[in-house]
């Protein structure tokens, strides 16, 4: 699903935004891959892959930090994207990664809403102020549905402004 490529996230602390387990388990990916990380499960709706309820647009995001976040098919569901885009740089350190597959061309999925939908281009502009390490489109169901899979290193802490990128809403 996500290109690790030579990346080590061994003794790093992880978050996944989304990590109720619905059609993936990312811990358990992550566990055949690593032997020594710290993982924390944030969703809306508590389950399987959950540690804590809590809304990516309402985290108290000054208490908490991260070497690596990850969000599947999440952001998507939100309310404000620039507020759970800002929220997800905020936590990541300084030379951490952030791991994104979002949707460009999908059918609407409301769980519990479906408001957006990214294209690469929009990645690019969201993630400027990042160094960008892979991007690329992946197709699936002959064609008919396209998400954009993303994996970026926060290089300082400035954050681009979120206000005049403008993403497709549904």
């Amino acid at each position: 699903m996500f290109e690790f490529d030579n990346i080590d996230l061994n003794g790093t602390s992880i978050l996944e935004v989304g990590s109720r387990i619905v059609n993936y388990n990312l811990k358990a990916d992550l566990d055949k891959r690593y032997k020594n990380f710290m993982f924390h499960g944030i969703d809306i709706i508590a389950g399987p892959g959950v540690d804590e309820v809590v809304d990516i647009c309402n985290i108290d995001y000054k208490t908490r930090h991260y070497n690596a976040i990850f969000s599947i098919t999440v952001l998507e569901h939100v309310f404000d994207w620039r507020k759970a885009i800002n929220n997800i740089k905020s936590m990541l350190l300084i030379g951490g990664r952030v791991f994104l597959i979002v949707p460009s061309i999908w059918d609407k999925h409301n769980y519990p809403i479906d408001k957006w939908r990214y294209s690469e281009q929009n990645m690019r502009d969201i993630f400027a102020d990042y160094e960008i390490e892979k991007i690329r489109t992946m197709v699936r169901i002959a064609g008919k549905q396209e998400g954009i899979s993303f994996r970026a290193k926060k290089l300082i802490e400035e954050m681009v402004d979120l206000t005049k990128i403008e993403v497709k809403g549904i």
